[in-house]
C-alpha cells in the first residue's frame, strides 16, 4: 500500500485515541481524517487511471476483446449457416 496513505492511517488513529483521551478537540481528529479520505481517493483515481492505460495499451497493440465463447451458449446463426 501506499507509504503516504499509511502514514495517514496511523495519524488519524492516533487523533482519534488523543481525542477519546481529552487531549485533542475534534477539530483535528476531522482535519486527519479528512486528509486520509483526500489520500484514498488519489490513490483509487489513480488505480482507476492505471487500469484504464493499460486497457487502452492493450487495444492499441492489437488486443481483442471479442468475448469468450460460453458454455452450452445457442450455436450463432454464422456458425450454422451452409459455406459458400
Amino acid at each position: 500500500m501506499h507509504v503516504r496513505l499509511q502514514s495517514l492511517q496511523r495519524v488519524a488513529a492516533i487523533s482519534r485515541t488523543r481525542f477519546r483521551n481529552g487531549l485533542e478537540d475534534c477539530f483535528a481528529g476531522a482535519d486527519a481524517q479528512r486528509e486520509l479520505y483526500i489520500e484514498q481517493r488519489q490513490w483509487i483515481e489513480l488505480q482507476l487511471k492505471q487500469a484504464v492505460n493499460t486497457a487502452s495499451l492493450y487495444k492499441a497493440l492489437g488486443g481483442s476483446w471479442e468475448d469468450a465463447p460460453v458454455p452450452n451458449a445457442p450455436v450463432a446463426a454464422a456458425a450454422t449457416s451452409p459455406r459458400q
